[in-house]
């Protein structure tokens, strides 16, 4: 049964801009599952969806001839390269990855392919075998061309192959009867009901092609809807349908086990929020959880822990696959950071009767100021204060920032500004600054050995920068003092 491949919080961005037609330009091997999912997408959105499949390196001629689609699909080695010498903001998703199979028609015999020395055989015995015209820069037919000449097999084939289009051309020609066996991507074998999927290469002989969808632009909001569709869990099961492995498993990159694990500081509300009520929890942090794991095709845990330090512990351990926290240089080697994708504003708490009112005041001789253990504002304040000293304490709950301020223990109590001011919104005899000392990075921590999560992680902020939706999330927030962070801001 196949599953919805949408949500209504994936398309509620595009349907009040009316109906559009994208235009995809991709390698034949993913004809089968593609045209199902737009034809879904369709149907769902009103959006047209138009493909042109041909060879992947045909992919590569017409972009290079001008050729300028919404939506580029091709082997992934080809995509890295011309992305690599275009925009680095282009955004770029794994489809699946496919394997050679041998096809013979419905009804027909199927061949042996136990081995190197049976296919051999094989292929010695064949009346006429047909694969892809390397010269037409198919993926397989370069590949197999290879495989024949490993087998010192030029010679004795010569006169029996047949070199086709591409592989759908390969599988008509088996389906008709034209050829006895052609060699092709499993998935264009599957495609036609014609033909029999007679099983793949031995696996010495074997290749797997990993197919990759690239949007060149990245504020093409509707291309970037139809490539989220090919990668839901949905979508994915119509890929490994098709015959791509890996496309209906767990995203082993984000998330291994199969549910990706988020976590946060429970006290840091422009993270997020728990509603002890009912449960949910909202905010910035939860809305990239939860976007991230739908494009995974994964569900989602936020948990909400206690300190920074508890979260950098939780990622470090492998307890959680992603952390929000602000970045802390004197933690260097023990997760990577991902880039900065929000700002909070650090101020401070004084008493009512106070006399500072800025926090420029806050750094004379005498002074003491109050933070909290690992909060990235008192390791940005130990770096620069020259005459004031801090103090520090492991409770988030801010009982002790009160009480200290109150008995006159610091003279203000640094902190972000949301956190603050809503800590501490019941306890009279308070008051906030009204300028800031700086605005705290927010990124994302992920374990030491996972730069490829890194990658992945980094690439979706940059798209959720690009397209608004990382704006939207911070002004749904109600968070003061949050601002999405320019493209530059570094993460330490």
């Amino acid at each position: 049964m196949r599953k919805a491949l949408f949500v209504a919080s994936a398309l509620a961005m595009s349907f009040a801009a009316g109906a559009a037609e994208l235009k995809v330009l991709s390698a034949a091997a993913v004809s089968g599952p593609a045209t199902e999912v737009a034809a879904q997408f369709t149907r769902a959105t009103g959006h047209r969806v138009s493909f042109e499949f041909v060879t992947a390196g045909q992919v590569d001629e017409k972009l290079a001839s001008g050729a300028r689609p919404d939506v580029v699909i091709n082997v992934r080695g080809r995509i890295a390269a011309r992305v690599n010498t275009g925009t680095k903001d282009a955004v770029v998703r794994d489809l699946g990855t496919v394997k050679v199979g041998v096809a013979v028609r419905a009804g027909a015999p199927r061949p042996d392919l136990s081995s190197i020395a049976a296919f051999r055989e094989t292929l010695l015995r064949a009346q006429s075998i047909a694969y892809t015209n390397p010269a037409r820069g198919g993926t397989v037919g370069n590949h197999f061309a290879k495989v024949i000449d490993d087998l010192g097999l030029r010679a004795a084939l010569e006169g029996k192959v047949v070199l086709a289009a591409d592989g759908l051309d390969v599988v008509r020609r088996v389906a008709s009867g034209e050829v006895e066996l052609g060699v092709t991507q499993v998935s264009e074998i599957l495609h036609i009901a014609a033909a029999t999927y007679a099983g793949p290469l031995p696996e010495a002989l074997n290749s797997g092609t990993t197919y990759t969808a690239w949007i060149p632009d990245p504020a093409n909001t509707t291309a970037r809807m139809l490539v989220d569709a090919m990668t839901t869990a949905a979508g994915r099961e119509l890929f490994h349908a098709a015959g791509f492995d890996g496309a209906g498993a767990a995203d082993p990159v984000l998330a291994p086990t199969g549910t990706l694990r988020a976590a946060y500081i429970a006290s840091n509300v422009a993270q997020a929020r728990l509603d002890s009520g009912t449960g949910s929890i909202t905010g910035v942090a939860a809305d990239i959880a939860r976007e991230l794991a739908r494009r995974a095709g994964v569900p989602v845990t936020i948990a909400p822990l206690p300190t920074a330090a508890a979260v950098l512990e939780a990622v470090r351990t492998g307890a959680a696959d992603i952390g929000f926290v602000a970045p802390n240089p004197q933690r260097t080697g023990v997760v990577l950071y991902s880039q900065t994708y929000m700002l909070v504003q650090q101020s401070a708490l004084v008493r009512a009767d106070s006399s500072l009112h800025s926090v420029r005041e806050l750094d004379r001789p005498g002074q003491i100021i109050g933070i909290n253990t690992d909060d990235s504002v008192g390791v940005w304040l130990k770096e620069r204060l020259t005459a004031a000293r801090l103090r520090a304490t492991p409770d988030y709950s801010l009982r002790d920032a009160a009480r200290w301020l109150q008995e006159g223990t610091v003279v203000a109590f640094a902190g972000g500004r949301q956190r603050l001011s809503s800590g501490t919104q019941n306890i009279q005899g308070l008051r906030m600054l009204d300028d800031n000392f700086y605005g705290v990075p927010q990124t994302i921590a992920l374990p030491l050995d996972r730069a490829d999560r890194l990658q992945r992680v980094n690439a979706a902020l940059d798209e959720l920068r690009a397209n608004g939706l990382l704006a939207d999330s911070v002004a749904r927030s109600g968070v003061e003092g949050l601002t999405v962070a320019p493209v530059d801001v570094p993460s330490r």
